[in-house]
């Protein structure tokens, strides 16, 4: 989608369902192998941004959510570009070796 394409009115979020994708998606992060300072970005931004959501006094700030979600969009798909890419390269050196092994 464009920018031009995009709508100009805020689009209202459901700050509970995103404290539950929040919540499942942490809990995921746990157990993926630490690696890159990308993953804790990560799991630093979505940490901050579950306690925040799950803070009882103050209502949160639907901007600095609707911040923190494009922080952790943009850090995921730079992820998926860098596995794309590895994956590439590994998928290139594999041919490369089968090819020299006669494969």
């Amino acid at each position: 989608m464009s920018e031009q394409s995009k709508p100009a009115v805020p689009v209202s979020v459901d700050l509970a369902e995103v404290s539950k994708l929040i919540a499942a998606l942490e809990n995921d992060l746990a157990g993926v192998k630490a690696g890159s300072r990308d993953l804790q970005t990560l799991r630093d931004e979505v940490r901050a941004l579950g306690e925040a959501l799950q803070e009882k006094d103050a209502p949160a700030d639907h901007a600095h959510v609707g911040n923190s979600l494009k922080t952790i969009h943009e850090i995921i798909d730079s992820a998926v570009d860098v596995a794309v890419e590895d994956t590439l390269k590994a998928a290139d050196y594999a041919g490369r070796i089968g090819r020299m092994l006669g494969l």
